[in-house]
C-alpha cells in the first residue's frame, strides 16, 4: 500500500503503529483534561503520559481511568 511519494510503502502495520504511538496518549491527556480527579491525580497521571507516552497511556488505560470522581 503506496500511501506517500517518496516515503515508499507503508504496510497495515506500520500505519497502525504509527497512529497507535500518536493517538493512543493524545486521546488519553484528552480524557485527562476533561475528567475530575482527586487531588493530585491530574497532574500525575498527565506528566506520566507525557514523559512516557506508550507506557504512561497504557498505564493510564488501565489503572487511571478507575481513579476519576
Amino acid at each position: 500500500m503506496k500511501l506517500l511519494a517518496g516515503f515508499g510503502q507503508i504496510e497495515n502495520w506500520q500505519l497502525f503503529l504509527i497512529i497507535l504511538i500518536f493517538a493512543l496518549p493524545i486521546g488519553c491527556i484528552i480524557h485527562i483534561i476533561t475528567r475530575n480527579f482527586r487531588g493530585g491525580d491530574k497532574i500525575v497521571w498527565a506528566i506520566t503520559i507525557l514523559f512516557i507516552p506508550i507506557l504512561g497511556a497504557i498505564l493510564y488505560l488501565l489503572l487511571g481511568r478507575k481513579k476519576k470522581i
